[in-house]
């Protein structure tokens, strides 16, 4: 059993705690600290998601953990440029936790996320250069990922080139998935997404230049 309890996490969410792997330097370890079953995205979900959505909807750790096999199945290795892939459960004195990729920068620290990186840096071409390889490798190859700038971390490499990760956020929320079924629908799907991002990066930019203090936001607690 891994032993989480004496030490701090590095990232919380909402719902889940990450910890860096103790025996595993490449790997996090994803606790969840709520309840699934009395989760707000439950509570605040329709009696008919309620009763035809799988656990997986409502349990993120469970949730990444699908998404992350059914697109290894589907991409093969092109999966692993587009979100930190998730390797197995395994048991912690917190609980099960989810074993994924821990997102690191060329130095070995532990990248920032894309919000964090904007109030600290701005906008700097290599963050956009990523964002755009980002979002044109989710639509060409269909990865329905979220997109928000706390969901998704910026890896920055030995060349000075910054690379895209989704972290959070993962899978399509359709309970009808006409965008899995449709290119027309997955594109328009993912361009909303895209356009979602952009209304949010406008907005951190502009935190940014109002002296938003962006602290260790992002990246450690």
């Amino acid at each position: 059993m891994i032993k989480l309890k004496d030490k701090s996490p590095f990232g919380q969410g909402r719902h889940r705690c990450v910890y860096r792997h103790p025996d595993k330097n490449d790997r996090c370890l994803k606790v969840m600290i709520e309840d699934w079953r009395v989760s707000k995205r439950r509570k605040r979900a329709s009696l008919l998601s309620r009763t035809f959505r799988p656990k997986r909807y409502f349990q993120e750790n469970l949730g990444e953990m699908h998404f992350s096999e059914i697109e290894r199945k589907r991409i093969g290795e092109k999966a692993g440029e587009f979100f930190a892939q998730s390797y197995g459960f395994v048991e912690t004195d917190m609980g099960h936790a989810l074993e994924a990729d821990l997102i690191m920068d060329h130095d070995g620290k532990i990248s920032l996320s894309l919000e964090s990186y904007l109030l600290k840096y701005g906008m700097t071409p290599e963050c956009d250069e990523a964002i755009e390889r980002f979002w044109d490798g989710i639509v060409r190859y269909g990865v329905f990922l979220q997109g928000r700038p706390d969901n998704v971390m910026i890896r920055r490499l030995a060349d000075g080139s910054c690379h895209i990760l989704g972290v959070d956020g993962f899978g399509l929320p359709q309970l009808v998935p006409m965008a899995r079924w449709f290119s027309y629908a997955r594109q328009r799907f993912l361009r909303k997404r895209r356009m979602k991002q952009d209304g949010m990066i406008k907005k951190i930019l502009e935190a940014r230049e109002a002296g938003e203090d962006p602290g260790d936001k992002g990246r450690a607690l």
